[in-house]
């Protein structure tokens, strides 16, 4: 049985399953500690690894994301891409946590007090592509204008 990982938070970090919420697979997500730092992972059965369907897939990263969020709510969180899954413990400590504990440990220091903002926007595409019509209409003529100065020096 392999370990999904969620992402890496200094040491100590919160309970990733308040309330027994659970994670990837219905999973409770749990804590991983070496060092200063914790991994935040889940028990990943072998059927875990093989393709989902599409419904099982999407509630997986719905859960990830889940995990994610509660915790970031609380801490500095390093968040590992969805679906990475290290065959054991012993896998997880020596090659993630021990053999990258300086560079996990820098960029938590450089995050920390960090906010991530999401920023979606929305446009009207008439209205743009003239916008942009426009634009690179008056930069021609104007980009001209520089040629001309130039020459006539």
């Amino acid at each position: 049985m392999g370990l999904y990982l969620y992402g890496i938070a200094r040491h100590p970090a919160p309970n990733p399953a308040p309330d027994g919420a659970s994670g990837v697979g219905g999973v409770a997500p749990h804590l991983v500690r070496h060092r200063g730092l914790s991994a935040i992972v889940g028990a990943a059965a072998d059927e875990d690894v093989a393709p989902p369907s599409a419904r099982r897939l999407r509630n997986d990263m719905a859960a990830h994301t889940a995990v994610l969020h509660r915790l970031v709510q609380q801490v500095t969180v390093l968040p590992a891409r969805f679906g990475v899954v290290f065959p054991d413990e012993p896998t997880l400590v020596r090659d993630l946590l021990e053999g990258q504990y300086p560079a996990l440990s820098a960029e938590l220091d450089r995050l920390d007090g960090a906010v991530e903002v999401a920023f979606r926007a929305t446009f009207i595409e008439e209205a743009v592509l003239s916008e942009v019509v426009a634009a690179g209409t008056a930069g021609r003529s104007g980009r001209r204008r520089v040629v001309a100065d130039r020459l006539a020096l």
